[in-house]
């Protein structure tokens, strides 16, 4: 077990790696939930990235064993963890992570794209840190429609989400294998969050994060419907986080007040990563309507919260975390 620098501790069950770590070797992880066609633009952007001197695998972590994306895995010589029925995306990281070998482990998701010097900026990070993210690009000429604009304008602000939150979004992270072994991987309970359960673990271990700005990924940008979805996941998820974790996220304890803040309408139009401005008369155009999509976004988590606390859920029994992994067969 870890001490955090609170004096608490702060670990999850081990993981069972199926051998030893190999010196060198990058484990690229990829979850995937019946999305084909994102999990080959992802194996394709990682065929054509630059391999490191030591090497790479994949191991790609099938959440319902959707036999289209195994089909897809195997095709791009990924190795494949069934997971049947579907236990989420971070227990699906995890069943993955178990079958890896790499002395370093890189994290990306089924709709996500890497640059070719990705690996290469990621596994020099770990040469200076044990956790290591980059920027999440949703590309500026991607944003064609009101509600793919609001998502440019607010997707992924890496660095600030490290500085301020310690922690980084899968969709692109390094952490060396001695991190794992010693803190565990993600809580697998969790649907939504385990990033920054994960992170902020990470963080109260004392051990250093940093922010490589050549550690490049690409997302597109997620529909308005997309995003109210998201919304409503995250807010649930930060409740489960404070169940499970009362001590690292005080910040999500679920109260009247609260909702009360999400019913009102925003105070201002302000985004998490670019302005309307930059996008030209057309960003200017569609703030009445971006304000509107913002407010909706604020109504989606009082809806939420109301759930939460109709239901009750926050004093149910907390049930501990499962082990994870065990000896694979190659």
């Amino acid at each position: 077990m870890e001490a955090s620098r609170n004096g608490r501790i702060s670990t999850m069950p081990a993981v069972r790696f199926a051998g030893p770590a190999v010196p060198g070797l990058l484990s690229v992880v990829v979850p995937v939930g019946n999305d084909p066609e994102g999990l080959r633009r992802t194996l394709a952007s990682l065929r054509s990235a630059r391999s490191p001197a030591g090497g790479v695998e994949i191991v790609v972590g099938n959440d319902g064993a959707d036999p289209a994306a195994s089909a897809v895995a195997a095709a791009y010589g990924a190795g494949i963890e069934e997971i049947k029925p579907n236990a989420g995306s971070y227990a699906a990281r995890n069943r993955a992570l178990a079958r890896t070998r790499g002395e370093w482990i890189g994290f990306v998701d089924a709709d996500t794209m890497v640059d070719p010097g990705w690996m290469e900026a990621g596994i020099a990070a770990l040469g200076e840190a044990d956790y290591a993210s980059g920027p999440v690009v949703v590309p500026q000429h991607t944003a064609t429609s009101p509600g793919f604009v609001l998502d440019w304008l607010n997707a992924f602000p890496v660095e600030r989400y490290l500085r301020d939150a310690h922690f980084a979004p899968t969709a692109n992270l390094f952490v060396r294998r001695s991190l794992i072994e010693r803190l565990g991987a993600f809580d697998p309970r969790l649907r939504s969050g385990g990033d920054v359960e994960f992170g902020r673990r990470v963080h109260a271990a004392g051990l250093r994060q940093i922010y490589r700005p050549d550690a490049i990924t690409f997302h597109l940008p997620r529909s308005y419907r997309e995003q109210l979805t998201k919304v409503l996941r995250v807010t649930r998820g930060q409740y489960d986080l404070q169940r499970y974790h009362p001590d690292l996220f005080p910040e999500f304890r679920l109260s009247a007040a609260a909702v009360l803040r999400n019913l009102a309408p925003p105070l201002r139009l302000d985004f998490m990563h670019h302005a309307p401005e930059e996008l030209g008369p057309r960003g200017v155009r569609l703030k009445p309507l971006l304000y509107l999509m913002k407010w909706s976004f604020k109504l989606q988590r009082a809806r939420a919260q109301i759930e939460r606390l109709a239901g009750g859920r926050a004093g149910r029994a907390q049930p501990a975390a499962p082990e994870v992994g065990g000896p694979v067969a190659p």
